[in-house]
């Protein structure tokens, strides 16, 4: 692994804890503030580590699985009936893990009071992770490989200009002596200008053209 990828792995763990910490964040709010009716008579820290574990056990794996087993490997390479299957077995079975986990975790790691198994609440919860992950994936994908095509075309058009001018000069060169030549050999007045001219044009093309963006210039 070279050191641009090194640093771009760094930046993504680096954005996906920073993702989730105001992930958890918000939910422990959410908890705290009790649907917005009333501060909670509860700790802050007491929410907080309650949204910490809905998040990470319960939420980011159908997100973790969705974006880096099931699209790249499914998706991606247009096996879409196997994606589809896929994404269906894993909503009913990580639904069901959701719907009989999450009242269990509530009741004997929080102390919060006896809840009803709700495998439906789990469906509805992974399907919209299921959605919500992918879509955004794809669209990351998108815009990833729509910055690469347009770098390998601005990479074209550069390698096309930089052959074009090394087809020109040479012979806009060659000829200019010769005419140069010709007015040496007539002893022509207009000699000195001449060479001045090819003078200026050799150096605006050999310094300026390299430039990314050039100013145009009008001979009066």
């Amino acid at each position: 692994m070279t050191e641009v990828q090194k640093s771009l792995s760094y930046r993504s763990i680096l954005w996906q804890i920073t993702i989730i910490f105001l992930m958890v964040l918000l939910m422990s709010v959410l908890l705290y503030f009790d649907e917005w009716e009333g501060v909670s008579e509860k700790s802050f820290y007491y929410f907080t580590l309650q949204g910490f574990t809905g998040i990470v056990f319960f939420i980011l794996p159908p997100v973790y699985v969705n974006i880096y087993w099931f699209i790249p490997r499914y998706l991606v390479p247009k096996k879409y009936v196997i994606y589809f299957l896929l994404t269906i077995s894993f909503i009913l079975l990580w639904g069901g893990v959701i719907g009989i986990a999450e009242p269990w975790t509530d009741e004997y790691w929080f102390g919060d009071e006896p809840q009803e198994v709700d495998p439906a609440g789990g469906f509805l919860a992974v399907t919209l992770m299921m959605i919500i992950s992918g879509f955004l994936n794809i669209a990351y994908r998108w815009f990833i490989q729509s910055t690469k095509i347009k770098q390998l075309e601005n990479e074209r058009l550069m390698m096309e200009l930089s052959v074009l001018r090394n087809q020109i000069n040479p012979h806009f060169f060659f000829n200019t002596l010769n005419n140069l030549y010709a007015l040496s050999l007539e002893q022509s007045k207009h000699t000195p200008q001449v060479i001045l001219k090819l003078s200026e044009m050799m150096r605006y093309t050999i310094y300026e053209c390299q430039e990314p963006k050039l100013s145009c210039i009008r001979e009066n």
